[in-house]
């Protein structure tokens, strides 16, 4: 399962608590942690090795029309270099895991126990693969968020930190980039316990904020609909993230396993019907 924050905390008061209801710390804490975000300001800081780990579990109250209790540990290995190049391997302890490699032209991508196939990489594949990465506080934040509360203090490095508790209540605004389609059960999640803490650099006039590790865990109550039914379900998530060798890692060279994807040639019917109502198909003429 592969479970999705410029930010204006350096201008809070050090160790001053408010919950998910304040904007500003709405804004901050959702900032700090978009995997997007969070991307962009490790390149920016010359990269980082990261690992993580996210365990989920849900349990539906009532199993009927449901396919039962989903117990998921993904693990995961990432080399981020300052131009964005990457080593990423996760495991998944229920549908495998892969290695994708990516080194600013190429892509290469092998699933487990498959072969290392590379190619051209294309559009914002690599941007994407890249936030899933390192998107496991983001994935907890999205669950807990309607009742998190956050205190802002400072680490012994001299680091920023934030610390989540469970608030009495809470109605946020809507948290930004929530789920849709098979996933839009998120925005119903209603966290019943809460801890985690952030540890981040704040933003500087050339580098934006960056989260160097974060563990969060909660509980939490939803909804799901399944053909037309509403299902109550019980979560739990648990999440570690931690960043070392930051502005120094250094991604490898392409494995010489890679293989080139090989593209077989189309045939004249297949262009065709690829063309659709195009008036060389309709002309019957090659394309």
């Amino acid at each position: 399962m592969r479970l999705s924050l410029t930010l204006a905390l350096v201008a809070l008061a050090a160790c001053k608590t408010e919950t998910a209801t304040a904007p500003a710390e709405y804004t901050s804490a959702t900032d700090l942690l978009l995997p997007a975000e969070v991307a962009r300001a490790l390149t920016a800081r010359g990269g980082a090795q990261v690992s993580g780990s996210t365990h989920f579990v849900l349990t539906p109250n009532k199993p009927e029309g449901l396919l039962g209790a989903q117990d998921i540990t993904t693990t995961t290995e990432l080399v981020l270099d300052g131009q964005g190049h990457y080593d990423l391997k996760e495991e998944n302890d229920h549908d495998g895991g892969r290695w994708v490699y990516f080194n600013g032209e190429e892509i290469a991508v092998k699933m487990r126990y498959g072969k290392l196939i590379k190619r051209t990489a294309r559009g914002a594949e690599p941007n994407e693969i890249l936030a899933q990465a390192l998107g496991q506080p983001w994935a907890a934040l999205e669950l807990l968020f309607t009742r998190a509360a956050f205190t802002e203090g400072t680490g012994a490095d001299g680091s920023k930190t934030i610390s989540l508790t469970l608030a009495p209540t809470g109605v946020p605004a809507p948290l930004q980039a929530q789920r849709e389609g098979l996933a839009a059960w998120r925005k119903t999640a209603e966290a019943t316990k809460l801890q985690g803490k952030l540890s981040y650099l704040p933003a500087t006039g050339a580098m934006p904020a960056t989260l160097v590790a974060a563990d969060i865990s909660g509980e939490f109550t939803a909804k799901v609909q399944t053909a037309g039914t509403t299902h109550d379900v019980f979560g739990k998530i648990e999440i570690h993230f931690q960043t070392q060798n930051l502005g120094k890692a250094e991604v490898h060279e392409m494995p010489e396993e890679a293989e080139i994807a090989w593209t077989k040639q189309r045939t004249v019917l297949e262009e065709r019907a690829l063309l659709g109502n195009s008036p060389s198909a309709k002309a019957n003429i090659t394309p």
